[in-house]
């Protein structure tokens, strides 16, 4: 899920409990997500991205229509509530039910992602772009990053003002400032120099944050110059490690 603060910044974390209530409406658990729920309650907007497999993925962006500790979509989540904290004994369920009402949904089919990949390894040998004032991301970060089987979004805003979140397949980081990914399959595109943000997730479910600087480069390729990385997943939330 893709929010924005009054600066416009994306952010953009995985919701495991996010789900479709009926076809105007999606619901989420709200458990250690405060910088995506204090941009909601300032922005009351998201973008959605459902990756089905590396192939389909469903997109959408909502109006945000509140949190509520209590009723129908409270008693549907914790119903079906799995433990998303370090220690499931001290598990006590969400702490509020967030609602987001669609305002446009869509389906992209992704295709041809082994000849885009085989283009970027062959960009990263020899392009190099970071500056010095970019940040280095942990060697964690860079070693899931570069992972195959990893899952990598990008979030940014679009023209209409809302985030929007798309999937980032293929991306690789060619160094820890750099990150190097395929635009060829995304309907719309930043600016250059816009705020851009980046979520990975990884195959044993470790999830981080990257923001940087979108740049754009020939042959519907793009960069982006890291200045902040942050944890995204139990029990660090949101810590910052990097810039």
């Amino acid at each position: 899920m893709a929010t924005l603060d009054t600066a416009q910044t994306p952010n953009i974390i995985p919701v495991f409990s996010l789900e479709s209530w009926d076809r105007s409406t999606a619901i989420f658990g709200e458990y250690l997500m405060w910088k995506s729920k204090r941009n909601l309650q300032t922005v009351p907007r998201a973008g959605l991205l459902a990756v089905l497999d590396r192939t389909q993925c469903g997109m959408a962006i909502c109006d945000f229509d509140g949190f509520e500790e209590s009723g129908q979509y409270m008693e549907a989540l914790q119903k079906n509530s799995i433990p998303v904290c370090s220690n499931s004994a001290d598990w006590q369920g969400y702490r509020n039910a967030g609602r987001l009402n669609y305002v446009k949904s869509w389906t992209m089919t992704l295709t041809n992602g082994s000849k885009y990949l085989k283009k970027l390894i062959q960009l990263r040998l020899c392009h190099s772009r970071s500056s010095k004032a970019a940040t280095a991301m942990p060697i964690s970060v860079f070693r899931r990053l570069n992972k195959s089987d990893s899952i990598k979004t990008l979030a940014f805003v679009g023209g209409d003002g809302y985030p929007l979140a798309f999937p980032a397949f293929p991306m690789i980081a060619p160094d820890r400032r750099t990150i190097l990914f395929s635009l060829s399959h995304l309907p719309t595109r930043p600016a250059d120099g816009q705020s851009v943000a980046v979520c990975v997730l990884s195959a044993d479910n470790v999830a981080y944050q990257l923001k940087g600087k979108f740049h754009p480069l020939r042959n519907s390729r793009g960069l982006i110059e890291i200045s902040e990385v942050f944890t995204a997943c139990p029990p660090l939330c949101g810590e910052k490690i990097g810039g």
